[in-house]
């Protein structure tokens, strides 16, 4: 087979590739942005944590939060 042909051939194969790649990689992110945006933000408040402190503070007033919003609807 003629070397033209090998790389030509070579080429096409590359730009499929990345065709492909590039799908791939838009249905991935189309699938994370559905799976996180899928989730439910709770309000807690004023957000008075900044710094390493936040990093304690912030999931035990969500974990507060929802235990409010799960209580008030057993109610």
């Amino acid at each position: 087979m003629a070397n033209w042909l090998k790389t030509t051939l070579g080429l096409a194969a590359a730009c499929a590739l990345l065709i492909l790649l590039d799908g791939a990689a838009g249905v991935l992110a189309d699938a994370m942005h559905r799976l996180l945006t899928a989730v439910p933000r709770v309000q807690v408040g004023a957000d008075t944590s900044t710094g390493v402190f936040a990093v304690l503070d912030q999931p035990i007033r969500s974990y507060i939060a929802c235990v409010r919003v799960v209580s008030d609807r057993a109610v």
